[in-house]
């Protein structure tokens, strides 16, 4: 397994005690002994729970780990479930209280489900401590050019969805993907689906559906498990 470092970039707000880790920046350190001791733990929680790869740009993914009270040797590491992708950030050597690490996926990490491991040794009382955290990363996807016209048939639409290519790092024709039509009355009425319709070989889409009342329209791509969903709306989203 190759350890990534490029993209890492790590900024911890923890109570510390102990020196502080290069690279990283430390908030209010002299708080560490105040108030009750609470029981070693380890808590994590991801932001996005989905990660979307755009093309040419870096996709911000961020971990906050509440360890309780005083951990040494606090470890955060990040890893695709094929074992393809990782990065790790040393949080400290002895942390006490909540930290936050920033890492940044670039647009070829690998898609699929990842798994965020916090790790460290309870200081009173030697314990191992372990917790992990699944979030997914998916490739981009968008509805480009989608247009709601009324004909005499009802209402055309038509459109074309693209997907992110890690090879070109642009966008690609999505080919064989299913979109939903879908329509309502006013901004307050719930979206309801006219149809379902396949993309073709260059990734475009059409139908025509009766109107019924409906002046706004959109398209929806629902997304896969490695590619993210899409909505795409006219550019005045209501129906003249």
């Amino acid at each position: 397994m190759v350890r990534r470092t490029i993209a890492a970039v790590f900024a911890v707000a923890a109570l510390v005690a102990g020196p502080v880790v290069a690279d990283a920046v430390v908030a209010d350190a002299g708080a560490a002994s105040a108030g009750p001791k609470r029981r070693a733990k380890v808590r994590v929680a991801v932001d996005p729970g989905t990660v979307r790869l755009v093309p040419g740009a870096t996709a911000p993914v961020s971990v906050e780990v509440d360890f309780g009270t005083c951990v040494r040797d606090a470890l955060v590491e990040i890893e695709a479930a094929e074992g393809e992708g990782y990065d790790f950030a040393d949080v400290g050597e002895a942390v006490e209280g909540r930290a936050r690490v920033s890492f940044a996926l670039d647009d070829v990490e690998l898609r699929g489900r990842w798994t965020v491991t916090a790790t460290g040794t309870a200081c009173a009382t030697g314990r191992a401590l372990a917790r992990k955290k699944a979030f997914e990363v998916k490739r981009d996807t968008k509805v480009d050019g989608f247009a709601a016209e009324p004909g005499d048939a009802g209402v055309a639409v038509s459109g074309t969805l693209t997907r992110m290519d890690p090879w070109t790092r642009g966008y690609v024709p999505y080919a064989r993907a299913k979109v939903r039509i879908e329509s309502r009355t006013g901004d307050a009425g719930a979206w309801t689906t006219r149809d379902t319709v396949e993309t073709d070989a260059q990734g475009r889409f059409s139908a025509n559906v009766a109107a019924d009342g409906a002046d706004a329209w959109r398209a929806v791509f629902a997304g896969t498990r490695h590619h993210a969903d899409a909505v795409g709306e006219p550019p005045d989203a209501a129906l003249l």
